[in-house]
């Protein structure tokens, strides 16, 4: 056949748009189409499906709790408040 037909799916292909020795020229033209047709959309749902899942992964690493520890350097300072803007002061001396 030369058509690849051998390739593992995915997805199913009907019964009925199997290509038959019997079919003539146009039918199995017509069936090939469709079957090209069914392949490109499972293709690009697989391709959504993917990206999805990316952006679910990536939103959720961005939108989790994050370590408040980490966030305030000076916890260690008795001096530090949280609080204050210590941007400000930073902004002041440059």
């Amino acid at each position: 056949d030369g058509q690849g037909g051998s390739r593992k799916r995915p997805f199913q292909i009907p019964a009925s748009l199997e290509i038959k020795p019997d079919d003539t020229p146009e039918v199995a033209e017509r069936k090939r189409k469709k079957i090209k047709a069914i392949t490109r959309k499972a293709h690009a749902a697989e391709k959504d499906e993917a990206i999805n899942e990316q952006r679910n992964s990536w939103q959720s690493f961005v939108t989790k709790k994050k370590d408040f520890t980490k966030l305030t350097r000076n916890n260690h300072d008795p001096h530090f408040d949280p609080e204050r803007d210590h941007q400000e002061m930073a902004r002041r001396f440059r």
